[in-house]
């Protein structure tokens, strides 16, 4: 499985390396997540955003636009997971 995951803050994911089990891969980056999306330009099968833990909520990436610019980026018939404090809600 080829995995690419994107995180604004490196300490957070050299704590998921060190501490939870995450595997350390290549196609890691550092950067904010809306950012991201509006940049590339690769297609995926499957988009996960984990980005709403408690009263932080990211809103550059809670937008109309953002969720649009996810489904641009799946291969047709892939879907999109968004995941708040356990609960997933798919496209």
């Amino acid at each position: 499985m080829n995995v690419e995951t994107v995180e604004i803050d490196k300490r957070i994911y050299e704590m998921g390396v060190k501490y939870f089990g995450m595997l350390s891969h290549k196609n890691h980056t550092i950067t904010d997540g809306r950012y991201f999306i509006n940049v590339t330009d690769k297609k995926y099968d499957f988009v996960v955003l984990d980005v709403i833990t408690r009263e932080i909520v990211p809103a550059q990436l809670m937008t109309l636009e953002s969720f649009r610019r996810c489904a641009e980026l799946l291969n047709p018939g892939d879907i999109t997971l968004i995941q708040h404090e356990g609960d997933l809600i798919s496209r």
